[in-house]
């Protein structure tokens, strides 16, 4: 008798689409809620009054300034760094690199903030050698000074990141065609790595800045004063000190609407907005290279190591010592112990249903045959930087 295979379960066409569908339509009405809210709250104040007000467009001012300068030394720092990574890729600590460059995922910014001000500091190592080299040199780390180096610490390694990605995916036949040809330099860079990174570079910019405009506990640790105050942390003011929710409201749309407009410019540009390129490793091909060439990458690759180093290192040297078993590393334990609990308690559930979620609203775009039905799962993605955190809350309050 002929037997029939079962078909896997979950496989039906239904399965791999309504749930995604359901999830992202969830997840747009929420964020829908949370603006609509917002709009209603904002009706109670003068618009014209507030937009009009110093203290209004020096916020906006500064948090457009703070970002695009974070957004260039980011990639000024980036792109030479993932070119050089790309060229030389067998070195001892090449692999120690790569994965410091991926601390800037996981690494909480307040623990990053305390290490760069160990560092750069008025007591810091850089700011004491600084003093003996040139005396009187004027350094101060608080305000956009400490602002910018945060902001690069913690941008830089992920846009080198990316940027490498998408060096390594350059064909081996083109590779070697450049080597064969004796390319290198300024010739190399614009015939082989600059088509490889230009698709790429919209993306890596617009979330750099989304990320840098929308940065609260850098700019509440570092920022100095109330020159260098942020739209995101003149909506905490509003809330948290002056209770003004309208003005709060405000805000939240002003920065919604940039946020937005900037991301919109990136879907109408049909710019490549997968950050992330197709990993598609070219095999290792010899490039030629000057003697100078290899200096100036090593001495490069040292500095940028160093640099993301030392605030580690002065973390770790500062918290070892509470680590010692003593009468104050015990109270220290019983704070420890049940922050940690409670940290682990909230984590992995929200962990597992943004899986869950992504997987699903990913099986839905890819399924649906229809246009209109794979956009809503695919915008879901692309929330969290459109909608900065700090604004859904804000709205979500207002329910």
């Amino acid at each position: 008798m002929p037997t029939h295979a079962r078909a896997a379960p979950f496989s039906h066409p239904g399965w791999q689409i309504w749930p995604g569908l359901l999830l992202g339509t969830g997840l747009l009405l929420l964020v829908a809620l949370g603006l609509l809210s917002i709009l209603q709250e904002a009706g109670e104040l003068d618009p014209g009054r507030t937009l009009a007000s110093s203290y209004f467009q020096s916020v906006v001012q500064f948090t457009l300034w703070q970002a695009f300068l974070s957004v260039l030394l980011s990639l000024a720092l980036a792109l030479p760094v993932a070119t050089a990574l790309a060229r030389y890729r067998s070195f001892p600590g090449r692999t120690l690199i790569l994965r410091l460059m991926e601390l800037s995922l996981v690494l909480p910014t307040i623990v990053a903030v305390s290490g760069i001000i160990a560092v750069f500091g008025r007591q810091g190592w850089f700011t004491g050698l600084l003093n003996i080299w040139v005396p009187g040199n004027g350094w101060n780390l608080y305000g956009l000074n400490g602002i910018l180096l945060a902001h690069v610490f913690f941008n830089a390694p992920l846009a080198a990141r990316i940027l490498l990605q998408a060096l390594d995916s350059i064909p081996a036949p083109r590779m070697r065609t450049a080597s064969q040809l004796g390319l290198g330099g300024w010739w190399l860079w614009r015939a082989v790595h600059w088509p490889a990174i230009k698709p790429v570079l919209p993306g890596v910019a617009a979330l750099v800045f989304t990320l840098c405009f929308t940065s609260f506990a850098i700019i509440m640790t570092l920022g100095g004063g109330p020159g260098t105050t942020t739209l995101e942390v003149a909506i905490y003011q509003a809330l948290r000190f002056e209770f003004d929710f309208a003005r709060a409201a405000l805000f939240a749309i002003l920065q919604l609407l940039i946020c937005g407009s900037l991301w919109w410019l990136v879907f109408r540009k049909r710019l490549d907005t997968a950050v992330l390129p197709n990993r598609r490793l070219s095999r290792q091909v010899p490039l030629f290279a000057r003697r100078w060439q290899g200096f100036s990458a090593s001495l490069l690759l040292a500095i940028f190591t160093a640099f993301l180093v030392a605030p580690l290192l002065a973390i770790i040297l500062r918290g070892l010592p509470a680590l010692w078993p003593t009468a104050d590393a015990t109270s220290i334990y019983q704070q420890l112990l049940p922050a940690t609990a409670r940290s682990l308690f909230i984590a992995l559930p929200a962990g597992l249903g943004s899986v869950v979620v992504a997987l699903l609203s990913l099986a839905a775009t890819n399924r649906a045959r229809l246009r209109w039905l794979a956009i809503v799962p695919a915008v879901t993605g692309y929330l969290p930087l459109i909608v900065p955190p700090l604004v859904l809350g804000t709205g979500l309050l207002f329910c």
